[in-house]
């Protein structure tokens, strides 16, 4: 489920070369051009410097577009609102909403993990995995403060434009529908994979950093599309949707942007680099000069 759920969490195959320097391209037409780079949202220290190639688009571009408005996501409204929408009403217990064999399996791996579950009990089964995700990756050394932090830490500093994709208010809807409906599934298998992190991180990263998309689609979309296909439709192929005139538009403007989401969005028929080439714009990976 780590595959599924937090990258795109990390939130992603055309026919481009398997054996790239790197996830940015170069998206284009005869008036204009954008770049877009496919993002990892964790990293770890040995994962700097990141590729050459997103400096590159980073120093010729005028304007960042993230996924969302990455400034507001610690303004105390925010954490307030996704504290509401992450908890579980009044009356309504954990153990409630799964069965006795899963809450058990929680349970075990809570106490393995040495995060009691009685501290995670008042919150939505969505919230509970996410929070034992992020202590695994801490034990790893992986941050949640990936590609996209990093580069918007800088625009602010350089004073670059800076546009959102969607809301925050849209983001945090997206997690608290992770596996809703279906949550027995989606703890179970989460705490199965999250015993295979280690290995998982290692493969993922080493994956991106090669802009490797045949490896990338394993990691993330095979099983995701069989297994999750509500998931898949609305995490990836709606966003993608929606996402698309947005970015279309930005290539009929001047300024040059440097378009960052989750690598995710790029793989496969319904990755946003396969969607504007059915659109007539040319695709080219960029690499070191």
């Amino acid at each position: 489920m780590i595959k599924r759920y937090l990258l795109n969490i990390i939130l992603v195959l055309s026919g481009f070369s398997l054996f790239a320097d790197s996830s940015v391209w170069k998206v284009y037409n005869d008036a204009s051009f954008l770049y877009i780079g496919g993002t990892c949202h964790v990293l770890r220290k040995s994962d700097y410097p990141l590729p050459k190639e997103f400096d590159i688009a980073y120093n010729d571009a005028t304007t960042l577009v993230f996924e969302t408005n990455l400034g507001r996501m610690k303004n105390p409204e925010v954490q307030q609102m996704m504290m509401a929408r992450t908890m579980l009403e009044d009356g309504v217990e954990l153990k409630s909403i799964l069965s006795s064999t899963v809450y058990q399996q929680l349970n075990d791996f809570c106490s393995e993990t040495g995060m009691p579950l009685v501290v995670l009990e008042k919150f939505k089964p969505q919230m509970v995995v996410m929070t034992l995700v992020v202590l695994e990756l801490q034990k790893l050394g992986v941050s949640l403060e990936g590609v996209d932090l990093h580069f918007y830490r800088r625009g602010i500093a350089d004073k670059k434009e800076i546009i959102g994709l969607e809301s925050i208010e849209e983001q945090i809807e997206f997690l608290v529908s992770m596996g809703l409906g279906n949550e027995n599934d989606f703890v179970s298998h989460s705490i199965r994979d999250m015993k295979g992190v280690k290995e998982f991180i290692n493969d993922m990263l080493i994956a991106w950093k090669k802009g490797d998309l045949v490896a990338l689609q394993t990691l993330f979309i095979d099983s995701m599309k069989i297994d999750y296909p509500k998931l898949y439709q609305s995490m990836i192929v709606d966003r993608n949707n929606n996402w698309l005139p947005q970015i279309e538009s930005l290539l009929k403007t001047d300024p040059k942007e440097f378009v960052l989401v989750g690598v995710g969005h790029m793989i496969g028929e319904n990755g946003i680099l396969k969607k504007l080439e059915k659109r007539g714009y040319k695709i080219e990976r960029v690499h070191k000069k």
